[in-house]
């Protein structure tokens, strides 16, 4: 049987500014620390709280972008693999379903063979009997 064989395998890398951002944001956001929502000020926590989220939103989807460019070599190694499984579990089935089918035969030809020889013992002891009386 053949065995599967990589031919290439690279480990990814992601370089990305996480330093220069985190600094950014640690400076940006140091400013609402001590935050206080006051009455008059509700509006503008709103706006803010929206734009945070906006900002977050942003990254995250950013996060899923290359997330699914960065797995898509695996994910089509994957869909080949269990291409290749398929092809050896359906012949695989054939057979069994094959094995099955013999077994169910020999178990029923035993069955078989056991009453008949159950019916040859029965007309021997019948006979006999006969022959007796």
């Amino acid at each position: 049987m053949l065995e599967m064989v990589i031919k290439e395998q690279k480990q990814g890398l992601l370089d990305w500014n996480f330093n220069e951002m985190k600094a950014e944001l640690a400076i940006e956001l140091k400013k609402y620390d001590n935050i206080v929502i006051t009455e008059d000020g509700v509006k503008e926590g709103k706006d803010l709280r929206a734009k945070l989220n906006n900002v977050a939103k942003a990254i995250n989807a950013k996060k899923i972008e290359v997330k699914k460019e960065f797995c898509k070599p695996y994910t089509d190694f994957e869909n080949e693999v269990k291409e290749v499984i398929s092809l050896i579990t359906n012949v695989g089935s054939k057979i069994d379903v094959q094995l099955k089918e013999y077994d169910e035969g020999s178990r029923d030809y035993s069955y078989i063979e056991h009453l008949e020889k159950e019916i040859l013992e029965l007309e021997q002891q019948l006979r006999r009997s006969r022959e007796c009386s």
